[in-house]
């Protein structure tokens, strides 16, 4: 079951990621307000690094209930190429294929809203015998998958990416020697869901 999970995550990210530009034809922005319908999975991989081992983590599985969630407000424009996640700023990596075949429609595929980010931050204290840094850092990657953008309802799908670094470091003064330890985390949270016009 913990293979087929993690084997699932990778073949969504594959998939977010291989989706690419085409013209668009929507002829207004859309507002959306979406709710998660069931519950969020997630799961975390963690290492500690030192100067003489490397320890690995069994990764973690969890299941939060979505009652626990807040809406999540989308805004999009296709035209412009942007739009927003909670009022952060979010590209858009797909939109509609305009296909002519047999007179038939437009094809309209699913569109995928991206938005990233990172923190990062550093602190030294020198001592008599060393020079102690901390460090802290967080990249954060989010897809929000729209199965029919262009219509006023749709179903979906929501993907986050964390990784963090957090390290503690100890550099003594007149040798050549450090000591402390590196924690790295990387975690996917994937959630579904129902979205419409308010």
């Amino acid at each position: 079951m913990s293979l087929c999970r993690s084997k699932f995550f990778k073949s969504l990210i594959l998939i977010s990621g291989s989706i690419s530009l085409v013209n668009p034809v929507f002829s207004a922005p859309v507002e959306l307000i979406c709710s998660i319908d069931g519950s969020t999975y997630s799961i975390e991989n963690r290492t500690t690094k030192t100067q003489n081992k490397r320890k690995v983590y069994p990764t973690k599985f969890a299941k939060d209930k979505s009652g626990e969630f807040e809406n999540i407000k989308v805004f999009f424009d296709v035209n412009k190429g942007k739009g927003t996640i909670n009022g952060s700023e979010a590209k858009i990596l797909s939109s509609v294929i305009d296909v002519s075949i047999d007179n038939r429609s437009p094809i309209i595929s699913p569109v995928v809203l991206y938005s990233s980010g990172m923190s990062n931050s550093q602190m030294n204290t020198e001592y008599t015998d060393y020079v102690l840094k901390k460090g802290d850092k967080e990249i954060f990657k989010t897809y929000l998958i729209l199965d029919k953008g262009k219509s006023l309802s749709s179903k979906f799908t929501l993907l986050k990416t964390i990784g963090t670094r957090n390290s503690e470091m100890k550099f003594y003064l007149n040798k050549d020697k450090k000591t402390g330890e590196i924690d790295i985390k990387r975690s996917q949270e994937i959630s579904y869901g129902f979205c419409e016009k308010p």
